[in-house]
């Protein structure tokens, strides 16, 4: 990666400010937002995190890896001991895998 100088970096062309590049209008959900509109809007690959704002206020951000992790931990949850089969988990795991990696998910 080049390091630009302050000098340098004033003589490029626009843009310079953040907005003049940022997403307008803003996309944002809030905390009740159902999980699976928010894969919906993070699966067409464009994004990978979305704002999470209530009543006006900015409480959090959901990422691609939030939602991976979330569902990595439900699907944990819902094994129990004595139906655990590691052929139907590496199973699982390749089949969560390839839809991911199709949609430009990064990586954990």
């Amino acid at each position: 990666m080049v390091a630009l100088s302050e000098a340098a970096f004033h003589q490029l062309p626009t843009p310079k400010t953040v907005g003049e590049v940022m997403t307008q209008p803003p996309e944002w959900i809030t905390s009740r937002t159902e999980i699976f509109a928010v894969v919906s809007m993070l699966a067409g690959g464009r994004r990978k995190r979305v704002p999470v704002v209530d009543d006006g206020v900015l409480v959090g951000i959901i990422t691609r890896r939030d939602l991976m992790r979330a569902l990595v931990t439900y699907t944990a949850d819902k094994e129990t001991p004595d139906h655990h089969d590691t052929t139907d988990e590496v199973a699982v795991r390749k089949g969560m895998h390839n839809p991911v990696s199709s949609q430009g998910f990064s990586a954990i």
